[in-house]
């Protein structure tokens, strides 16, 4: 055989390996995935965090997510402190513009029921400056009104969306649509919604 021959044979074989390798990895990768949401969605979080801490999750995802999946935990068990550090320590990671977006609006969703307007009108301006995501920008100006300057106007449009809105969004509706009655100083509709 040939030099030719030989050096295709070998680029086959590397190619092959590196999908090999990547097939491999994407199968750890969807496993782990998939026991640590399982983790969350049952509530045991020191499991979480031990399976986080694993030099097999350390070595299958990115600083990035693994932290992301700490910010989680950090939430769901009420540890405002900790969860603070989490939001700074992802911050200094470096993350693509989709990292970005669901960070910046994780820190705004997160901070603005606390009522903590220098932390959520951080992560708002992080929201502002990026190219895209309008329906973003938009609800992040809406919500950001409604809370920290006392708006109204969207008292009639948050009270349509709500009556068709998932959960989800449901939860994010009343609690909007009870801050604009507290602004107007309807408390009785105010206590409705919360």
């Amino acid at each position: 055989m040939t030099n030719t021959v030989w050096i295709w044979i070998i680029a086959i074989a590397a190619i092959a390996a590196e999908l090999i390798f990547y097939l491999v990895q994407k199968k750890k990768q969807d496993r782990l995935s998939e026991k640590a949401m399982d983790l969350v969605m049952h509530g045991n979080l020191d499991e979480l965090d031990q399976l986080v801490d694993s030099p097999e999750m350390q070595k299958s995802f990115p600083l990035y997510n693994r932290l992301y999946l700490k910010l989680n935990a950090s939430i769901m068990r009420g540890n405002l402190k900790k969860t603070d550090e989490l939001f700074e320590e992802i911050g200094r990671t470096n993350m693509t513009d989709q990292q970005k977006a669901a960070y910046a609006m994780m820190g705004f969703q997160y901070y603005l029921p606390l009522e903590r307007k220098e932390e959520c009108g951080q992560y708002k301006v992080m929201l502002d400056t990026m190219k895209g995501n309008e329906a973003m920008k938009k609800y992040a100006d809406q919500a950001f009104g409604i809370v920290y300057d006392g708006q109204t106007d969207s008292l009639e449009a948050l009270l349509k969306k709500n009556q068709t809105a998932n959960p989800a969004q449901k939860a994010i509706n009343e609690f909007l649509i009870a801050k604009t009655y507290e602004n107007l100083g309807d408390r009785d509709n105010a206590l409705k919604y919360h």
